[in-house]
Protein backbone atom coordinates (compact mmCIF):
# COMPACT_ATOMS: atom_id res chain seq x y z
CA UNK A 1 0.00 0.00 0.00
CA UNK A 2 2.85 2.87 0.91
CA UNK A 3 4.62 1.77 -2.29
CA UNK A 4 1.11 2.23 -4.46
CA UNK A 5 0.67 5.59 -2.72
CA UNK A 6 4.55 6.52 -2.99
CA UNK A 7 4.25 5.92 -7.02
CA UNK A 8 0.79 8.12 -7.01
CA UNK A 9 2.61 11.06 -5.36
CA UNK A 10 5.60 10.79 -7.44
CA UNK A 11 3.79 10.86 -10.26
CA UNK A 12 1.51 13.55 -9.21
CA UNK A 13 4.83 15.58 -8.35
CA UNK A 14 6.48 15.11 -11.81
CA UNK A 15 3.09 16.22 -13.68
CA UNK A 16 2.76 19.24 -11.29
CA UNK A 17 6.66 20.51 -11.17
CA UNK A 18 6.41 21.20 -14.99
CA UNK A 19 8.98 21.82 -17.16
CA UNK A 20 12.08 23.03 -16.15
CA UNK A 21 11.34 22.52 -12.67
CA UNK A 22 14.66 20.96 -10.85
CA UNK A 23 13.71 16.74 -10.05
CA UNK A 24 10.76 16.39 -12.26
CA UNK A 25 12.24 13.95 -13.66
CA UNK A 26 13.87 12.20 -10.89
CA UNK A 27 9.97 12.55 -9.24
CA UNK A 28 8.93 10.68 -12.67
CA UNK A 29 11.88 7.68 -12.18
CA UNK A 30 11.00 7.31 -8.35
CA UNK A 31 6.96 6.63 -9.90
CA UNK A 32 8.08 4.08 -12.80
CA UNK A 33 10.42 2.44 -10.33
CA UNK A 34 7.97 2.29 -7.61
CA UNK A 35 5.55 0.50 -10.34
CA UNK A 36 8.25 -1.90 -10.95
CA UNK A 37 8.48 -3.30 -6.81
CA UNK A 38 4.48 -3.99 -6.83
CA UNK A 39 1.29 -3.71 -8.70
CA UNK A 40 0.06 -0.40 -9.13
CA UNK A 41 -3.45 0.93 -11.04
CA UNK A 42 -2.49 0.81 -14.64
CA UNK A 43 -3.78 5.13 -14.23
CA UNK A 44 -0.96 5.64 -11.76
CA UNK A 45 1.56 3.93 -14.23
CA UNK A 46 0.76 5.23 -17.30
CA UNK A 47 0.62 8.88 -15.30
CA UNK A 48 4.26 8.17 -13.56
CA UNK A 49 5.73 7.16 -17.54
CA UNK A 50 4.15 9.95 -19.34
CA UNK A 51 5.13 12.80 -16.83
CA UNK A 52 8.96 11.05 -16.63
CA UNK A 53 8.50 11.11 -20.93
CA UNK A 54 8.05 14.71 -21.30
CA UNK A 55 10.43 15.70 -18.40
CA UNK A 56 13.40 13.50 -20.57
CA UNK A 57 11.93 14.83 -23.98
CA UNK A 58 13.15 18.69 -22.41
CA UNK A 59 16.15 17.29 -21.45
CA UNK A 60 16.74 16.69 -24.54
CA UNK A 61 16.89 13.23 -24.14
CA UNK A 62 14.00 12.26 -26.66
CA UNK A 63 15.34 8.54 -27.85
CA UNK A 64 14.61 7.39 -23.96
CA UNK A 65 11.12 9.26 -23.41
CA UNK A 66 10.16 7.57 -26.28
CA UNK A 67 10.75 3.94 -24.86
CA UNK A 68 9.36 4.65 -21.86
CA UNK A 69 6.10 6.47 -23.54
CA UNK A 70 6.07 2.82 -25.43
CA UNK A 71 5.56 0.66 -22.33
CA UNK A 72 3.43 3.32 -21.43
CA UNK A 73 1.28 2.90 -24.47
CA UNK A 74 1.53 -1.42 -24.01
CA UNK A 75 -0.43 -0.64 -20.70
CA UNK A 76 -2.98 1.32 -22.00
CA UNK A 77 -3.37 1.39 -25.62
CA UNK A 78 -6.50 2.77 -26.00
CA UNK A 79 -5.09 6.34 -24.21
CA UNK A 80 -5.61 8.90 -26.94
CA UNK A 81 -3.30 11.27 -24.70
CA UNK A 82 -0.55 8.91 -25.12
CA UNK A 83 -0.96 8.53 -28.71
CA UNK A 84 -1.20 11.92 -29.17
CA UNK A 85 2.19 12.70 -26.69
CA UNK A 86 4.37 9.98 -28.81
CA UNK A 87 3.38 11.79 -31.85
CA UNK A 88 4.70 14.63 -30.58
CA UNK A 89 7.62 13.14 -29.33
CA UNK A 90 8.53 11.31 -32.49
CA UNK A 91 7.85 14.52 -34.37
CA UNK A 92 10.62 16.32 -32.09
CA UNK A 93 12.73 13.60 -32.39
CA UNK A 94 12.74 13.24 -36.56
CA UNK A 95 13.49 17.57 -36.64
CA UNK A 96 16.00 17.42 -34.11
CA UNK A 97 18.02 14.96 -35.90
CA UNK A 98 17.51 16.28 -39.21
CA UNK A 99 18.92 19.54 -37.80
CA UNK A 100 21.72 17.55 -37.17
CA UNK A 101 21.99 15.86 -39.97
CA UNK A 102 21.89 18.92 -42.32
CA UNK A 103 24.55 20.51 -39.87
CA UNK A 104 27.13 16.89 -40.52
CA UNK A 105 26.43 17.81 -43.77
CA UNK A 106 27.60 20.86 -44.05
CA UNK A 107 30.84 19.81 -42.64
CA UNK A 108 31.05 17.69 -44.30
CA UNK A 109 31.57 19.26 -47.70
CA UNK A 110 33.32 22.17 -46.46
CA UNK A 111 35.85 19.07 -45.30
CA UNK A 112 35.29 17.58 -48.88
CA UNK A 113 35.96 20.59 -50.59
CA UNK A 114 39.33 20.89 -48.58
CA UNK A 115 40.03 17.03 -48.98
CA UNK A 116 39.54 17.56 -52.75
CA UNK A 117 42.04 20.47 -52.84
CA UNK A 118 44.70 19.01 -50.97
CA UNK A 119 44.41 15.81 -52.88
CA UNK A 120 43.99 13.78 -50.25
CA UNK A 121 43.04 10.29 -50.96
CA UNK A 122 43.01 8.70 -47.47
CA UNK A 123 41.19 12.10 -45.59
CA UNK A 124 38.73 11.67 -48.58
CA UNK A 125 37.84 8.02 -48.47
CA UNK A 126 37.42 8.87 -44.38
CA UNK A 127 34.98 11.48 -45.07
CA UNK A 128 32.71 9.73 -47.86
CA UNK A 129 32.67 6.86 -45.30
CA UNK A 130 31.30 9.13 -42.60
CA UNK A 131 28.69 10.23 -45.18
CA UNK A 132 27.81 6.71 -46.10
CA UNK A 133 27.13 6.12 -42.28
CA UNK A 134 24.75 8.76 -42.32
CA UNK A 135 21.12 9.28 -42.10
CA UNK A 136 20.37 10.87 -45.65
CA UNK A 137 16.96 12.95 -46.39
CA UNK A 138 16.50 14.45 -49.74
CA UNK A 139 15.86 17.68 -48.11
CA UNK A 140 19.14 17.51 -46.27
CA UNK A 141 21.29 16.84 -49.56
CA UNK A 142 19.70 19.24 -51.93
CA UNK A 143 20.19 22.20 -49.38
CA UNK A 144 24.02 21.05 -49.38
CA UNK A 145 24.33 20.60 -52.40
CA UNK A 146 26.69 17.42 -51.38
CA UNK A 147 26.24 15.63 -54.35
CA UNK A 148 28.77 18.01 -55.97
CA UNK A 149 31.41 17.08 -53.88
CA UNK A 150 30.87 13.51 -53.70
CA UNK A 151 30.62 13.49 -57.66
CA UNK A 152 34.17 15.06 -57.98
CA UNK A 153 35.44 12.73 -55.34
CA UNK A 154 33.55 9.64 -57.94
CA UNK A 155 35.20 11.21 -61.22
CA UNK A 156 39.12 10.32 -59.02
CA UNK A 157 41.27 7.79 -60.14
CA UNK A 158 41.77 5.78 -56.83
CA UNK A 159 39.47 3.03 -57.06
CA UNK A 160 38.20 2.50 -53.21
CA UNK A 161 37.12 6.39 -53.30
CA UNK A 162 35.43 6.60 -56.55
CA UNK A 163 33.85 3.32 -55.63
CA UNK A 164 32.74 4.71 -52.31
CA UNK A 165 31.38 8.07 -54.27
CA UNK A 166 29.66 6.33 -56.88
CA UNK A 167 27.30 4.40 -53.93
CA UNK A 168 26.32 7.50 -52.30
CA UNK A 169 25.88 8.96 -55.65
CA UNK A 170 23.37 5.71 -56.25
CA UNK A 171 22.01 6.47 -52.73
CA UNK A 172 21.24 10.12 -53.87
CA UNK A 173 19.49 9.28 -56.91
CA UNK A 174 17.53 6.60 -54.83
CA UNK A 175 16.52 9.57 -52.38
CA UNK A 176 15.73 11.84 -55.35
CA UNK A 177 13.11 9.37 -56.87
CA UNK A 178 11.87 8.54 -53.65
CA UNK A 179 11.59 11.66 -51.62
CA UNK A 180 11.63 14.76 -54.63
CA UNK A 181 8.86 16.61 -54.62
CA UNK A 182 6.73 16.25 -57.97
CA UNK A 183 7.81 20.09 -58.94
CA UNK A 184 10.94 20.14 -58.81
CA UNK A 185 11.51 16.54 -61.24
Amino acid sequence: DELREFAAAHAACAELLGSGASGASQHGRCAVQACKLTTVPVAVEVRGRSALAWRLAEEGKSEEALAILKEAQALDPQNTALRDQAAKLNQQDSQSKSVTTLEALKSLKHDLNDSLEAKDLLGLKALLEELDALPLTWEAAAETKIGKEVGLCAKLSDAAVAELAQSIIARLHKLAKQERPLWVR
